[in-house]
Order: structure tokens, then sequence, then C-alpha cells
């Protein structure tokens, strides 16, 4: 305590003092485990290309330096930051960020919390709300400045109107009693939609589970938040599904063409305790990804809507604590795992958007397990990769030509980059009639281009392809949005298969990380301790309707 105290106050004098504390931009050393959305402004700009928009960055943990030297301090972010997205930027020469204080409303009898692995959700178009769902408390460093702890408050959703610069808070406890942590989640905002999936409950999450110490409850169900109309949002059953714990640290992607009204893909996570079932199983092939949590999906259609392509990125293994730099596509319908590159800069902790047309942007990550041991190359704590040339760059192109599907892609699913795929079903045919009804009627149109959080960049209105309830499968699952209260998911639950792990696509000299020396700070305390062994997930099946 003495220790992080004393180098807190010389990271201070070295830095200047300031009634506004730690500036969680100019003195950003890495920052991880946060929620991010992008929000456009207009309807025209979730159609098109977002324009005069902004990408939100809340809460997460945060290490501030000077020029990234040591002392470095951890601590967490205490604002929200946004990221001008209107126009096209170098993060090393650019990029415009805007560190936004958060002000309590006299209204409410809490305090404006700052937390870490919730979601992001932005609101429809004409609303200009962003929400933010979940959470738990920053514990690790109680000398920080302005360090709370735990608060009473488990109140699980509040939102930010820009315009008026005011947060609120709002009831929500009839779908989610408390605020979880580190579940799957989705940004459906041209539907007003949020889904947040499992998780758990940690002794950050208030002032009543820090008796849990090190150990988690796990989280049952989905909650979705209906943005429009939060007396309608509502908290699905999983119980049926699953068969087991919940999951933690997986992944989920919305992806809009797929079923009448879009599809949501789980991917990924892990749970503390493995039951296989072989009812429902469905393996998907080719060059599968190893066990992980902590990474980012997006989603990208080919543009004729004959394959829906899940990009993976980055993260961490559950058993081995291996973090990864590694790019993976999941192409439905076939089912095909294709391996699209492995660096040198492994990341975890981060998220990702689908914005300008064919880029994926990162935001933040950690590179390593020693939270103090390292700064982000990335020191504005973006970066872009084109998802049709293959390239990572430090340059977002707000104009960039539409999105086409690379070569590591139709080379094995067959067509060109404009779509045409032939392989239109899984190696072994699908484990049940539901999922092959999805497949059946591909659109015709082109759909909306999203990703964890993220709001179209470009599109037509996602076309309509089936009435009735629609099911479907992947590595994690997919929850039908035609009739959630009678939607199915299905759960493939183990990444396994052959890997690979050379490069399959080169990286622009941007990539090419330039670490900081590390610092003499030492960390112990575990910021995600469990109360038993942690499992990458089984590998088969189960498949249930929700009620």
């Amino acid at each position: 305590m003495l220790l992080a105290t004393t180098l807190l106050a010389l990271l201070r004098f070295c830095l200047g003092s300031s009634e506004q504390g730690l500036d969680p931009i100019n003195n950003m050393c890495s920052r991880w485990n946060h929620q991010s959305a992008p929000k456009p402004h207009s309807l025209l700009d979730l159609l098109a290309v977002i324009k005069d928009g902004i990408l939100y960055i809340d809460g997460g943990i945060e290490t501030f330096a000077s020029n990234g030297q040591p002392p470095r301090v951890l601590g967490n972010n205490e604002y929200l930051i946004g990221v001008d997205m209107s126009d096209s930027w170098d993060w090393k020469v650019n990029v415009t960020e805007k560190a936004i204080p958060k002000t309590t409303p006299p209204s409410s009898l809490n305090s404006v919390p700052n937390m870490l692995r919730g979601a992001a959700f932005s609101a429809p178009a004409n609303d200009p709300k962003i929400y933010i769902f979940g959470g738990s408390n920053f514990t690790l460093n109680s000398s920080f400045e302005n360090y709370t702890g735990p608060l009473s408050d488990t109140n699980a959703l509040w939102s930010f109107d820009p315009t008026v610069s005011e947060w609120q808070q709002h009831e929500f406890s009839g779908a989610s009693p408390a605020r979880p942590n580190r579940g799957a989640w989705a940004d459906v905002s041209d539907q007003g939609l949020g889904f947040f999936l499992n998780g758990y409950y940690d002794s950050g999450t208030s002032t009543g589970y820090e008796y849990l110490h090190n150990g988690t409850i796990g989280q049952t169900g989905m909650a979705m938040v209906n943005t429009t109309d939060l007396s309608y949002s509502r908290n699905f059953s999983t119980s049926q599904i699953y068969g087991l714990e919940p999951t933690y640290g997986a992944a989920m992607a919305y992806v809009p063409g797929l079923g009448r009204k879009g599809s949501l893909i789980v991917v990924g996570g892990a749970s503390k305790l493995i039951t296989d079932s072989s009812e429902g199983e469905m393996n998907a092939t080719g060059d599968t990804p190893r066990p992980r949590t902590d990474f980012c999906p997006v989603s990208a259609p080919a543009p004729d809507n004959s394959s829906y392509n899940i990009y993976l990125y980055g993260g961490q293994n559950p058993l081995t604590n291996e973090i990864y730099d590694e790019a993976f596509v999941l192409s439905i319908p076939s089912f095909i795992w294709i391996k699209l590159f492995v660096g040198q800069s492994p990341r975890y902790a981060h998220t990702c958007h689908f914005l300008g047309n064919r880029q994926m942007l990162t935001v933040g990550g950690s590179l390593s397990t020693n939270l103090t041991g390292t700064c982000d190359w990335e020191y504005r704590g973006v970066a872009i990769l084109d998802m049709t040339d293959l390239t990572w760059g430090s340059v977002y192109n707000a104009y960039a030509a539409p999105y086409e599907l690379p070569q590591n892609i139709y080379e094995v699913i067959g067509g060109s980059a404009t779509g045409g795929a032939n392989i239109m079903s899984p190696a072994k045919g699908f484990s049940d009639p539901s999922l092959a009804k999805l497949f059946t009627q591909p659109s015709n149109t082109s759909s909306p281009r999203t990703g964890t959080g993220g709001i179209q960049s470009t599109s037509t209105q996602p076309a309509s392809t089936h009435t009735g309830a629609i099911a479907g499968g992947v590595v994690g699952g997919v929850v039908g949005l035609a009739h959630l209260a009678a939607a199915c998911l299905i759960l493939i639950r183990r990444f396994r298969g052959e890997r690979s792990r050379s490069p399959e696509a080169g990286k622009s000299q941007d990539q090419t990380p330039h670490e900081l020396p590390a610092d003499k700070i030492k960390h112990t305390e575990n910021e995600l301790g469990t109360d038993g062994p942690v499992n990458e997930l089984g590998v088969e099946g189960q498949l249930g309707e929700l009620p």
C-alpha cells in the first residue's frame, strides 16, 4: 500500500497535479476491460457511412504514465471518452479524442459508475443516448485517486445524452437484479435492442457481493435492453439450453441479414463446470481456433449475402493464460473456420467495431498479464484492420471502398470477392432442420454490417428471408431475432481441430510493435479470480427453446 501511494504521488509530481485527475488520454499507458459503442448522429449516418459520429469509450482499467515510462500507476478510467469518426484520421498524427467528465445528475441518489467488463449500447439513430449496462467496480488499487471500491448501488443500467451532457439511472431490476459483468454482448441498434448473455457477479459488483473475494457467482439468462421502451426489457432464461454453469468471457456478434430480423452469434468463452450432451451436436470444420476468452468479433456478409463471415481477433486462453495475436473467420453457412493471420503483438480484453465500409477498429486491450509491465504501442488506444486487404495500419478511412471478401475466404468457400459461395452447408450437414431452414433462402439485398456493439456503416435495410421462429448454430450459438419469445439457441462449446501457427496474411509496417521498457512495479492481485477450476467449454451442444 505504501509503495503504491508513493508511486502515485511521484507520478502526480511528474505529470502535475490537477483537479481533473490523471489525464485518461494524454497519460494513457494502456486501457482494457472497457465498454465502447459508436453513435451516429442521423438516420443517414446509420444507413450510409458514419458522418459526424462519435465512438464512445466508457470505463475500463487504465495504467497511467508520462511518455510511457515508469513509474506507471494502475487505476481506472473515470471519464467517457469520445473519438471523432466523422472524417478520416491517422492515430499517429491527427485523431481527435475528448475526455468527458461524468457528472452525477442532481436527481440521482447514486454516482455515475465507472464500470469494467460491462456493455455499451447505442440507441436508434433518432435517439442521441448511449446506454451502459452491467460491469464491475475497480478494486485493484485502493490508493488510486477517487478510489471508491464497490458501490452499494446495484442498478445495472445508465444512459448518457450527449446533447445535454446528462446521465440518467434507470430502474432495471426486473430484467437484471444486479450488475453482471464479463458476459457476451451485442448492440442491435437498428432495432433499438441490446443483449447481454450470462457473465457473473464478483466482489466488485456491489457492497453486497464483497464476501466473494476472488470467487464469482454465475449470471444465468440473457438480458435484453429495449432502448426504445425500457418497460419492454426482459431476461430470457438459458438454463434449458446450457444445462451447465453460465459462460463468461464469450463474444457475441449481430448479423443483421441472417434471418428475418437478424441473428446473434455467440462464440467462445469458458465455464467452471463441464457437462456434455450429444443432442443437437454441430461441429465446425477447418482451422479451428484454440480456446479463448476476452476477444472481440465483428460480422461482415458477402456483398451478395451468400456467406456471413464472423471475424475474431485476439483473446486469452482460459487454461494457459496465453494471449493471442490472431485473426480467424467463421464463415457460415459452410461452418468453416479460416485462419487469416498470426502476429507478434497479442492482446485481450479489447473491443472492436466494423466502421468505414470495410475496417475493423480495435479499441484498447492488455498486452500482458503483468498489468503494469508495459504500455500499449498503439499509444492512442485504437488500431485499424482493413478486412478486405487484411492489412493493419494507423489510418481510418471514412470513405473506403465497400467491403469485399478477402481471397483467404473465397478460395475456401468458393466464389469471388463479391460473393457466389458454393459451399452452402456444413461438411456433415445441419444437425437440426431449423438450422437448414435458416440458410435456405439467403437475402439478395445488401444487409447492414456491424460487430460487437457496432453501428452499421454501410447498407440498405436488412431483408426479410423467413417468418416464424429462427434457430441457428455456430461455435457458441445463434439467437434468431424474428420472434425472441420463441427463439432458439444452439451451443457448441469448444474450439477444436488442427491449429496452424504460420502467418496467413502480411501486416503493414504500422502493425509492428515498439514495446516500451518493463515497469518495476509488481502487481500480484488477481483481477478475475474464480472459486473453482476454469475449463474451456465442451464440444457438444443442446438445442432448446427459450420461454
